[in-house]
């Protein structure tokens, strides 16, 4: 038995039934929108930042934001946000636990 694809009978059956897969493909989409959005989710918090990548010199490949979500993820700018906010405290961490850091590091990523 051969069989061959003709894409001539798959158009046809999308365009038979076009106004039901649109009908389908539109509610999908509006409770999508409405179940992910701030309605039926409450937002918890708010957060925005401005970033300009002024001062990063092009060392590679690597396009400018590479190389800043690079920075953002170095120990010294994780340590800095620990240190200003406070997180051990805010996540009520014990420091005298043997894994404090493991665990304030986990929490913070």
């Amino acid at each position: 038995m051969e069989y061959n694809f003709d894409s001539r009978t798959s158009l046809k059956l999308l365009l038979k039934w076009k106004y039901p897969i649109l009908v389908i493909v539109v509610v999908t989409a509006g409770l999508a929108a409405f179940f992910s959005g701030p309605r039926f989710i409450t937002p918890l918090y708010k957060s925005y930042a401005v970033v300009y990548p002024d001062n990063i010199k092009p060392y590679s490949k690597e396009s400018t934001t590479e190389q800043m979500i690079q920075v953002f993820n170095s120990q010294d700018i994780k340590d800095s946000v620990i240190n200003k906010f406070d997180l051990l405290k805010h996540y009520e961490i014990d420091t005298s636990y043997k894994y404090f850091r493991t665990e304030l590091l986990r929490r913070y990523g």
